[in-house]
């Protein structure tokens, strides 16, 4: 799993051909604290919080080396890739009710937070919301104004930037054979060493092929060299691995003896 933050080219590695994406767009903002009344004496109350941008979730199938933009959203912006879209989160709409700012809300991972609302000067009572934690958490809102202060409204915290997140686990191929040269015919068997495959392709280099785990004793009747292949897949793609002339088959050996001709010994 890699988390992107920030926009750029992304380039599908070879083997890839599916991806699982989480595109989570930029937090919104925190709602400014409402000012206080003057005429009344009255402390205003605290601001709601920034919601947390979309999470959206997706498996998407993808070309090996092609390039795909992947665009990461800053507070309040949407994110994209692969045609998923992240929506920004909400900005805070209004007064909570309560003295303080309310609390962002949280987002994806731990790797960035929302911004916390300014305090309230009244008292310690009157402080701005946290803002969320996680890609696309909500900033808090701000604390509540001070009637004395001039009308004052703690503004509310920024929501935090919106992340994409790609995972895949590819397969990795690898085998070995048991009898690799000799006369013919060279029987070998096979021993499958592949780690995250669900499926199987061989090639055994004599137009042979199978799709088992661990093929039968494959027997070579033919004079030559050998280039043996393992494809190994999964849900996300596949990994080759190829040994090239790894099977070497001579022919048979010359049968040398003699004849008798006449009163003479010849070999052949």
């Amino acid at each position: 799993m890699t988390i992107y933050t920030t926009t750029q080219e992304w380039q599908c590695p070879a083997g890839v051909t599916s991806v699982d994406i989480i595109v989570v767009g930029g937090g919104g903002r925190g709602h400014a604290g409402e000012p206080g009344t003057y005429g009344t004496s009255t402390n205003g109350h605290g601001g709601d919080g920034g919601s947390e941008g979309t999470q959206t979730s997706a498996t998407v199938d993808v070309t090996p080396g092609s390039y795909y933009t992947l665009t990461v959203g800053g507070p309040g912006v949407a994110s994209s890739f692969l045609g998923e879209t992240g929506a920004a989160g909400a900005d805070g709409v209004g007064y909570n009710g309560a003295a303080y700012g309310s609390d962002g809300d949280a987002g994806y991972s731990t790797g960035v937070s929302g911004s916390d609302g300014a305090d309230g000067t009244y008292s310690a009572a009157y402080y701005g919301g946290a803002g969320g934690v996680g890609y696309g958490a909500g900033g808090g809102g701000g604390g509540g104004g001070n009637w004395q202060n001039s009308g004052e409204a703690p503004a509310g915290g920024v929501g935090a930037q919106g992340c994409v997140v790609i995972t895949y686990t590819l397969p990795v191929a690898g085998f070995v054979g048991d009898v690799l040269s000799g006369y013919t015919p060279v029987v070998t068997n096979w021993s499958n060493s592949s780690t995250d495959a669900t499926s199987y392709h061989w090639y055994f280099g004599d137009g042979s092929e199978s799709t088992d785990a661990t093929p039968a004793a494959h027997s070579y009747t033919l004079p030559g060299k050998y280039t043996v292949i393992l494809t190994a897949m999964n849900a996300y793609g596949f990994d080759l691995e190829t040994k090239t002339d790894y099977i070497v088959v001579a022919g048979p050996p010359l049968c040398h003896g003699f004849i008798i001709m006449g009163d003479r010994l010849r070999g052949v």
